[in-house]
């Protein structure tokens, strides 16, 4: 099935798969677009980072503040909600985050961020949001997504992540701005991972849909640490959404300290979970020790455990590739359950209730 082009065409109808390809050209339009981008003075004495947003539209967010923790000169926030927290004020920089520009949320984040005197940045590919950037003169990012015909935000994290990326390095949020901008320039020229998990890659060759494969019928319960765990949540975000398939992550080690029990019962876990484990060379060393025990602990319960890690020689280049890893083995998924990735119908019909 997941070698068989004909079967994709029958149920990709959206050009999913083609917007998981054209990862690498999102990236690079971002950066290319969002570095020449200006910012006041005032911007660069910021004492916090919040970035403000929804589903698809903040998985760049996490990842940034994981891949980055290190760098980052201030504390960073990522706010899924209406209201900002309340020590945001005129020494915050908050980061507004709507891939189609009409999310309520985050619309209503941006009126209370001008209202608290916040630092304000934008993302976005217009819409309400947009035009509200634009008429209160904020640095943003109001980008054409050309390299992702489905239309999905979950899809066009290349863009939001790496745009949001970019702004903060001119804003001076990250210790070492200018050789942290040249490492990303550089990881950005060699993080092209088709012909890793691609479709043309058949499936002896493929981890990605061998993993795809291991996780049919299951839901998936997506373990990481340090510079993956906002990795972890994109990839959950896109199994929930392109496969309709059930996926949490958690992050290690926390996740040692109560969820190991928590796997006893209901006892029909060992016929409807498994454990997929993002593994890293970068981890801290106690923290790395922890994967294989983990995995067994699991395998002890008789859930499936499995490993996959992988092989950049720094944490964006790794994220990169988890982030291409993860949109194939979602769309692997959706394939298997013989379904429209691009549609996500139950989001749909809550969004037409809260609004009636």
């Amino acid at each position: 099935m997941l070698d068989n082009p004909e079967h994709f065409k029958k149920y990709d109808k959206h050009k999913v798969l083609e917007s998981i390809i054209a990862l690498p050209k999102q990236c690079q339009q971002a950066w290319a677009e969002t570095t020449q981008i200006k910012f006041p003075a005032s911007y660069h004495k910021v004492k916090n980072v919040v970035i403000a947003g929804m589903g698809g539209s903040t998985l760049g967010g996490y990842m940034i503040k994981s891949i980055y923790e290190k760098e980052l000169r201030v504390p960073m926030e990522v706010v899924n909600h209406y209201n900002l927290p309340e020590y945001v004020n005129r020494d915050t920089l908050v980061i507004v985050a709507s891939y189609s520009g009409g999310t309520e949320e985050t619309l209503a984040a941006a009126q209370e961020a001008k209202k608290r005197g916040g630092k304000i940045m934008g993302i976005t590919t217009g819409g309400t949001l947009g035009k509200w950037l634009a008429a209160h003169k904020v640095p943003r990012y109001v980008f054409v997504p050309t390299h992702n015909p489905s239309g999905q935000p979950r899809l066009g994290t290349g863009y939001t992540m790496i745009g949001m990326l970019a702004m903060l390095c001119s804003a001076g949020v990250f210790g070492s701005r200018r050789s942290l901008a040249g490492d990303i320039a550089r990881s950005l020229k060699s993080c092209d991972y088709n012909r890793l998990f691609g479709s043309f890659a058949p499936t002896t060759k493929n981890p990605a849909k061998q993993m795809a494969e291991k996780l049919k019928n299951r839901g998936v319960l997506i373990f990481a640490s340090q510079h993956l765990i906002g990795n972890a949540h994109t990839m959950a975000n896109q199994i929930n959404e392109s496969a309709k398939q059930f996926a949490v992550s958690f992050p290690l080690p926390e996740a040692n300290h109560h969820l190991m029990e928590g796997l006893t019962f209901p006892k029909t876990n060992s016929r409807n979970l498994a454990g997929l484990f993002l593994e890293s060379n970068l981890y801290h060393p106690r923290v790395a020790k922890r994967y294989p025990i983990s995995r067994e602990v699991l395998q002890k319960q008789h859930i499936p455990a499995y490993a996959w890690a992988p092989r950049g020689n720094n944490r964006l280049l790794q994220a990169l590739e988890a982030l291409s890893f993860g949109s194939f083995l979602s769309f692997y998924l959706a394939m298997q359950n013989n379904l429209d990735p691009s549609q996500i119908p139950w989001v749909d019909y809550f969004k037409r209730k809260l609004g009636a």
